[in-house]
């Protein structure tokens, strides 16, 4: 991936970016001339985000995708190397892909939060999923997966299904 996406609230739940931790991983995109790590975007409309979380301390690159207010917020602040806004009270998905890509970001990781996933889904910007099913609950109070009314069954393709200790990866891909 060129980049990973998730939420604010994934961030604060959290505190830090999921970095590649294989040094296989790390080397083989090094030997391709790429960054030891896959650009870290959080997804933030309001650009509330507390500097003292550790994922500010990461050795990573950092971006954050807001709108025109969450990125007054950070106006001279160095503590992100892209700072994108997107619409003005919401994020506008078109405009920030369009970042995104102008920046080189042509693969994208989306990493938890249902409402970036909702929102994401609804627009049809999803083409795999990747389920974990692991002995471990993470999230917040987060509205579905799939917006209301509009429900994915049957538009879900079964790729593989990959047992991994106690962890399930369920790996689909969707047709809208």
């Amino acid at each position: 991936m060129d980049a990973v996406l998730f939420g604010a609230t994934t961030l604060r739940l959290g505190g830090t970016a999921m970095r590649l931790q294989s040094p296989h991983l790390i080397a083989e995109r090094e030997h391709q001339g790429r960054s030891p790590q896959p650009l870290q975007i959080v997804c933030s409309a309001s650009g509330e985000l507390d500097l003292n979380l550790p994922f500010f301390r990461q050795p990573i690159p950092r971006a954050l995708l807001t709108t025109e207010k969450g990125a007054s917020r950070w106006q001279g602040a160095t503590a992100f190397d892209h700072c994108w806004c997107a619409g003005g009270e919401a994020i506008d998905w078109p405009q920030a892909f369009a970042h995104l890509q102008a920046s080189g970001v042509q693969t994208l990781a989306v990493l938890g939060g249902g409402q970036l996933f909702a929102s994401l889904l609804e627009i049809g910007a999803i083409d795999e999923l990747w389920l974990t099913l692991c002995p471990l609950l993470l999230g917040s109070a987060a509205p579905s997966l799939y917006p209301e009314g509009n429900p994915c069954s049957g538009k879900l393709i079964l790729l593989n299904v990959l047992p991994v200790g106690n962890e399930v990866y369920l790996h689909y891909r969707l047709s809208y």
